[in-house]
């Protein structure tokens, strides 16, 4: 379905009009982009690999400002070997472009000292998540939420958090209303919003058992589900 709208975008969206999978343009624009640019094929890896390589690079950039060298390039080999992540990336679905994006958005945030050209990066990296999977609202929202308390509990200036957390919100409003400006343009589409809204809504509200396995069998199916669990565990026993 990705595919389709990335490499006959117009077509489609003339067809089929404004439906959940079409408006995701956090993943389908970019991979036009590329895909203009190197082609179906090389645009396909080229994406990939650039969304991969910023995603390592940043979480290099602050483990080796915390942690220091050797754990920085560790870091990275384990990140770019997970197949975790690999399975993640390596196909035409919103999670390609949401988990790198959402990588980019959590590293940079960290990064000291903090930059309102930084923190302006981050939002607009998180609005692309976003407006890759809506559900990624749940996680950045958590990852600011617990950062917001860490801050507060460690006496940090209340107005220093205010304006951060205000520039990354600015950078979420500028990919939004860039993506509604560019549908509105190219395929007179003004309103993006509604289709993801009540579909993420019927999930919410228990439309996803109808991908539910009861129980835990589904484990013994999706067994890398459990990566992070194990990647957990060996962190804990090397530190």
């Amino acid at each position: 379905i990705y595919t389709g709208y990335i490499n006959n975008f117009q077509e489609l969206f003339h067809r089929y009009g404004a439906t959940y999978y079409g408006v995701r343009f956090g993943l389908i624009l970019p991979a036009q982009l590329a895909s203009a640019a190197f082609g179906p094929v090389g645009g396909y890896f080229a994406f990939r690999y650039v969304l991969v390589l910023a995603g390592g690079l940043s979480y290099w950039m602050f483990v080796k400002q915390r942690y220091g060298r050797a754990p920085a390039y560790a870091l990275p080999c384990v990140l770019l070997t997970s197949p975790f992540l690999a399975r993640t990336v390596l196909w035409d679905h919103p999670d390609a472009a949401a988990v790198p994006f959402l990588l980019i958005a959590f590293a940079l945030f960290l990064y000291e000292p903090d930059r309102l050209w930084r923190d302006l990066v981050v939002g607009l990296c998180g609005g692309m998540a976003i407006h890759s999977n809506a559900f990624v609202i749940a996680p950045l929202a958590l990852y600011l939420a617990a950062y917001a308390i860490v801050w507060i509990v460690s006496r940090g200036r209340f107005m220093t958090l205010v304006r951060r957390l205000s520039v990354v919100s600015l950078g979420v409003l500028i990919v939004t209303a860039a993506g509604a400006a560019f549908y509105a343009r190219v395929v007179d589409q003004r309103d993006i919003f509604t289709t993801t809204i009540n579909i993420t809504t019927f999930l919410v509200q228990g439309g996803t058992k109808n991908w539910r396995t009861p129980g835990i069998p589904w484990m013994a199916d999706l067994w890398w589900v459990l990566t992070p669990i194990f990647l957990i565990v060996v962190s804990v026993i090397v530190q």
